[in-house]
């Protein structure tokens, strides 16, 4: 008796390639930004990258807010740097 898989949960798969894009973002951020800020946010996206793959069976629809809290911190960031300048 073979047992039946499982079906994949799509959220997860939504959630990384998110982040991938938000890489973009990020690193996109070099041609206004310094390059320790950028370096920062690179650091926080390898962050949220381990988290996602940490998530990814035991919560994976919490993966999707992953990328949504790395937008936010970096328009947050953005907007006091440039306020700041």
């Amino acid at each position: 008796m073979t047992p039946t898989p499982q079906r994949a949960h799509p959220a997860p798969f939504v959630g990384v390639g998110a982040l991938a894009a938000l890489l973009f973002c990020y690193l996109a951020s070099l041609l206004f930004a310094p390059w320790w800020y950028v370096a920062t946010l690179v650091v926080l996206w390898v962050v949220l990258v381990v988290l996602a793959f940490r998530w990814w069976t035991p919560r994976p629809r919490t993966v999707l807010a992953l990328p949504l809290v790395g937008l936010a911190v970096w328009v947050g960031s953005l907007l006091l740097l440039a306020r700041a300048g």
